[in-house]
C-alpha cells in the first residue's frame, strides 16, 4: 500500500565495537536496494558515512531528537507550564510543516529568560541550521517515510537487550557478539541460515 509509513520487513544487524566491522555486515543487505532512506541523530560519523558510500540517499533527521532542542529550550525559557506546552506543539507543528526556517528565525529573535534558556537557544539554533536539509518533515511524511527511529530503537529492545541485559549476565565482547549475531539471524526470519551451517557442520 503506498503512503502507509509503516514498516512491513526488517533485517537486523549488530555488532559491539568498531564501527569498520559493523557497517560491511550492514552494507550487504543494502546492495539490492536502489531508493535509500537513511534516519539518524546528528552524530556527524553516520552522516559522513551516508555521503561518502551512498550520496543519492535521502537523509532524514529522527524528529524527536530535533524535538528534543525545543523541550529542553522550552524548559529553561517558560516558568508557566501551559504557556511552555502551548509553545511546544506549535514550534514541533512548525517542524512538522517543512518549516524549519521559520523556527530558526523565531529562536533567534527569541529573548531568553536566562542563561541556561540562552545556552540551549543557540544549540538548537546550530542544530536546525546544520541539518535543516534532513527536516523536511512533511515531504517525507507525504511520500510515505518515516521520520523517526522508533522502531529501531523499538527493535534494539526486542532484539537485543530484551536477550542480553537478563539478570547476573556477563559477557565477554566475542561472547555478546556471538549471541547478538544469533539474534538478530532468528529476528530477522533468517534461523533456517543457522540451521544450515549446523547441519554443514
Amino acid at each position: 500500500m503506498k503512503n502507509r509509513n509503516e514498516l512491513v520487513e526488517s533485517v537486523y544487524v549488530s555488532h559491539m565495537g568498531s564501527v569498520n566491522k559493523f557497517f560491511p555486515k550492514l552494507e550487504r543487505h543494502l546492495v539490492d536496494y536502489n531508493n535509500k532512506i537513511m534516519i539518524g541523530d546528528g552524530a556527524k560519523w553516520i552522516w559522513n558515512w551516508v555521503e561518502s558510500n551512498y550520496p543519492g540517499a535521502i537523509q532524514i533527521l529522527d524528529f524527536y531528537h530535533a524535538k528534543e532542542k525545543l523541550v529542553i529550550f522550552s524548559n529553561h525559557q517558560f516558568k508557566d507550564d501551559e504557556k511552555r506546552k502551548i509553545w511546544l506543539k506549535e514550534h514541533c507543528q512548525k517542524l512538522k510543516e517543512d518549516e524549519v526556517e521559520k523556527v530558526i528565525s523565531i529562536l533567534k529573535t527569541t529573548r531568553s529568560l536566562n542563561e541556561k534558556a540562552k545556552e540551549a537557544k543557540s544549540k538548537a539554533i546550530n542544530y536546525f541550521i546544520e541539518h535543516a536539509d534532513r527536516m523536511m518533515y512533511k515531504t517525507y511524511i507525504d511520500k510515505g517515510l518515516l521520520i523517526g527511529s522508533g522502531p529501531i530503537e523499538a527493535a534494539h529492545r526486542n532484539v537485543l537487550q530484551q536477550r542480553m541485559k537478563l539478570s547476573g549476565q556477563k559477557w565477554s565482547i566475542r561472547g555478546i557478539n556471538a549471541i547478538a549475531n544469533l539474534r538478530c539471524y532468528r529476528k530477522s526470519g533468517a534461523w533456517n541460515i543457522i540451521e544450515r551451517i549446523i547441519k554443514a557442520a
